[in-house]
C-alpha cells in the first residue's frame, strides 16, 4: 500500500525598508518653501533580503487637510503650499514596505510689498493735489516672478 504524505508550506513576505530623503530637519519632519516647483521627500526601497534597491515602485501623494484627514491619492507631485501625505507602494508580494508613508509641508513663501512715491503718512502715500499724474512703484521681496507699476491721476 502506498502512503501519500502531504506538507503545507508557508512563504511569508520580506520586508522592504523605504528610506526617505530631502530636507528633514532634526526632528525627521520634511518642509519646504513654495517656489511654483513640485516638492517631496525622495525616496529609496530597499530589499532586506539581498540589500539591493527595489526601483519598480509606484508614489502617490495626497492632500492633508488641517484636521489630518488625507485627500485622494495621485500620481502628481504637489507644487502649491499645504500639507500633504505620499505613499509608496510595490506590487510585488514577496515584500511587505515598511514605513510606506510619509507626510510633509510646503510653506507659503514669504513676500514682503512695500510702496514708493509721494509723501507716507501713517502708511498712506499722499499727494498734494497739483493736477499732475503721479507714480506709485511697488517694490516686492521674496518674490522674483513678479513685477508692476502704475500711474495715479
Amino acid at each position: 500500500m502506498d502512503k501519500v504524505y502531504t506538507c503545507q508550506i508557508v512563504i511569508s513576505s520580506a520586508e522592504a525598508k523605504v528610506e526617505w530623503t530631502g530636507n528633514a530637519d532634526k526632528n525627521g519632519a520634511f518642509v519646504w518653501t513654495y517656489n511654483g516647483q513640485a516638492k517631496a521627500p525622495s525616496v529609496k526601497v530597499v530589499n532586506s533580503v539581498d540589500g539591493s534597491e527595489i526601483t519598480s515602485y509606484t508614489a502617490e501623494y495626497a492632500a492633508v487637510s488641517a484636521d489630518g484627514t488625507v485627500g485622494a491619492y495621485s500620481s502628481v507631485k504637489p507644487v502649491n503650499a499645504g500639507r500633504y501625505s505620499v505613499k509608496i507602494s510595490y506590487a510585488d508580494g514577496n515584500f511587505t514596505l515598511l514605513d510606506a508613508v510619509k507626510e510633509y509641508e510646503i510653506e507659503k513663501l514669504g513676500v514682503t510689498l512695500t510702496w514708493t512715491g509721494g509723501e507716507k503718512q501713517n502708511g498712506v502715500i499722499r499727494w498734494q493735489y497739483d493736477g499732475a499724474a503721479h507714480d506709485i512703484t511697488p517694490q516686492v521681496k521674496g518674490l522674483e516672478i513678479w513685477t508692476a507699476s502704475g500711474i495715479i491721476g
